[in-house]
Formats: C-alpha cells, sequence, structure tokens
C-alpha cells in the first residue's frame, strides 16, 4: 500500500481537501482516515477527526494553494 508522506500544516491539508472535494466523488475526511495512506510531516497518520476539527478558512499560504488549484482545472 501506497503511503503518502504530505510536508504541510494539517490544516493546509485540510483546506486542500475542502477545494478539491467537488471534483472526486468520496474525497472527504473519513475516506483519508480510511484509506490509511496519508501521513503528516511528523509521520502521524491521519484520521478523520484530526482532519475535522483542524478547519480554517485562511491557512498559511492559503493564495499559494488557490492559485494552484486553480491551474489544475
Amino acid at each position: 500500500m501506497t503511503k503518502i508522506r504530505l510536508s504541510c500544516e494539517t490544516v493546509q491539508f485540510r483546506y486542500i481537501i475542502d477545494k478539491l472535494k467537488p471534483s472526486f466523488s468520496s474525497l472527504n475526511a473519513k475516506n483519508i482516515e480510511l484509506s490509511k495512506s496519508f501521513y503528516s510531516k511528523k509521520g502521524t497518520l491521519y484520521n478523520a477527526q484530526n482532519l475535522y476539527t483542524n478547519k480554517i478558512s485562511n491557512p498559511k499560504s492559503k493564495d499559494k494553494i488557490d492559485n494552484i488549484i486553480k491551474h489544475l482545472q
């Protein structure tokens, strides 16, 4: 199974999930937890509760994230 280690903060990852969610039918915190594939930069496996509680509307590097996602569309 592939392990994906993210080098961003959890609030940034949560923001990215929310921005990409309309493009994917099953992209949500629970499915990320069930996949057992996503790890924080410290090596901690992401769980749904952790992702639910780390939602903020203006994370660090928001403009960069928005620009990258804009170019994906």
